[in-house]
């Protein structure tokens, strides 16, 4: 049974939105509600957590937070993490009470579009803003890997170990057509560990843009073998969907064609081979995809490429100038070149890894918490006067309706009550217990989408809705259609 619960008038209702993709509303005294675009959570997934900022008076280390995704799904209380346990890509709930401000990340769950957020009754609170960098750190270090496949499994998955072993993010680009089932078993035990995006490099690695005849090929039909070959991370699925937010643009090569597939297939990014960008890539709303962009440089041999270095003074310097300014240290590899037997690689994680400050993350993820956090994102504090709020209780006829497989009921109380909405069938049997729980005055919608309450879809017929806020009663009748 899928449920939206929203306010949408009351003292105080604070919006949030990103290209119409998150609302963040403030119910009543210290409890929020959070709702994501049904589309893109279909499409995206969205489980990675989102860091949301609150300002709180006199906040001390006896402060809380909860989540929960359905109004019957059990609360969960969030852990209370510090700043130098390094966590990423985790629910968590860090306290600055220096400045009495909170950091909450949470992600959405697999079945609901839909969070509810409460804090303790005794603080002031007040949403801020989405966090920048994950909860605010001060830059981002992410690594890509091309041209994994079976022929060079061996240094891709030692590859992997190493990063595993510094808890440093590697998004792993795989050329399919190099790789089979046996191949990707193997992989497949290495990526189980952790810190591993699995990512896109085409089929057969084409050497040039466009790729003609094999264009669907090498981009949708990459991206299907990954699915079938690999079990993604959980991360990186949703309800039986596997997603691959990352494409690796064989040798570099990209053109408009190119990028608007890719959006068809709801890859996030596409990544060039070229050096010296720090920054985060442009959303662009006409394609629903962000603009292509290069990376910092690349770690290996410099036989290789003129980008690449195994000086580790020079590969310091790229990392202290992301830093300084607190861009992103994207930096690359290819197993053709990179040497774990000599020393420059470990010196160089050991040096960019376990700082409190940086933000470690996939490729995939990091665009994924830029295109829910920062695309035309504004804040809007909308103040109701009282005259607003409704003098009577009243409950209005749903809509539509009929309806098939979701409708709309409107109800509205004009003081603290609680309310009770229930679905009946025509011989007077509860079918479905919607709501249940203490509200402030306002107007209400409650969606139902013609469940019952062990979540089976009722047949076709006449059925009753019934609100009972308090002491008052309201039934109304409505139709459902198969």
């Amino acid at each position: 049974m899928k449920l939206r619960l929203i306010l949408f008038t009351l003292a105080l209702t604070m919006i949030l939105s990103a290209s119409s993709l998150l609302e963040i509303t403030k119910t009543e005294a210290n409890k929020f509600e959070i709702t994501l675009d049904h589309e893109t959570h279909e499409n995206y997934g969205c489980k990675y957590p989102i860091t949301y900022e609150f300002n709180v008076d006199n906040l001390d280390s006896s402060f809380f937070a909860t989540k929960s995704s359905s109004v019957r799904q059990t609360v969960e209380n969030i852990t209370v993490r510090n700043r130098n346990e390094i966590f990423n890509a985790v629910d968590a709930l860090r306290l600055d009470i220096e400045n009495n401000r909170i950091y909450l990340s949470v992600g959405f769950t697999e079945y609901s579009d839909y969070l509810k957020i409460e804090f303790p009754e005794n603080y002031n609170i007040t949403f801020d803003k989405i966090s920048k960098y994950y909860d605010n750190r001060d830059a981002i270090v992410t690594c890509s890997f091309d041209d994994a496949q079976g022929w060079k499994k061996d240094i891709s998955m030692q590859t992997g170990r190493v990063f595993q072993q510094h808890k440093v993010w590697i998004s792993m680009a795989f050329i399919t057509d190099g790789i089979g089932q046996n191949e990707a078993n193997q992989y497949q035990e290495v990526i189980n560990d952790g810190y591993i995006e699995i990512a896109a490099h085409s089929r057969s690695h084409p050497s040039a843009a466009p790729y003609g005849e094999k264009l669907v090929s090498e981009i949708s039909g990459n991206k299907q073998d990954l699915v079938d070959y690999f079990n993604m991370p959980d991360l990186f699925r949703k309800s039986g969907k596997e997603y691959v937010y990352t494409w690796i643009a064989p040798n570099g090569y990209r053109d408009d064609v190119i990028d608007s597939l890719l959006a068809e297939e709801y890859f996030l990014l596409n990544r060039l081979y070229s050096g010296s960008f720090n920054g985060i890539s442009e959303w662009k709303n006409d394609l629903k995809f962000f603009a292509p962009f290069g990376m910092t440089g690349e770690m290996g041999n410099t036989s290789w490429a003129s980008t690449a270095t195994t000086d580790t003074v020079e590969l310091k310097n790229r990392f202290d100038n992301a830093y300084a300014t607190e861009g992103v240290y994207h930096f690359m590899m290819h197993p053709q070149s990179i040497d774990w037997n000599e020393r420059y690689g470990h010196q160089h994680l050991e040096y960019i890894s376990g700082r409190d400050d940086v933000w470690y993350v996939a490729l995939g993820h990091l665009y994924l918490y830029e295109l829910l956090a920062n695309v035309d994102y504004q804040v809007t504090s909308i103040d109701f006067a009282d005259e607003n709020l409704p003098k009577s209780f009243s409950l209005s006829q749903n809509y539509p309706n009929p309806f098939n497989p979701t409708t709309t009921i409107q109800f509205s109380i004009p003081n603290q009550v609680k309310v009770e909405l229930n679905i009946y069938d025509i011989m007077g049997r509860k079918v479905n217990s919607l709501v249940s729980s203490n509200y402030s005055a306002g107007n209400y919608n409650v969606v139902w989408d013609g469940t019952n309450d062990n979540g089976m879809m009722v047949s076709s017929g006449i059925y009753f809705y019934q609100v009972k806020a308090g002491n008052q009663i309201a039934v109304k009748k409505m139709s459902f259609l198969k």
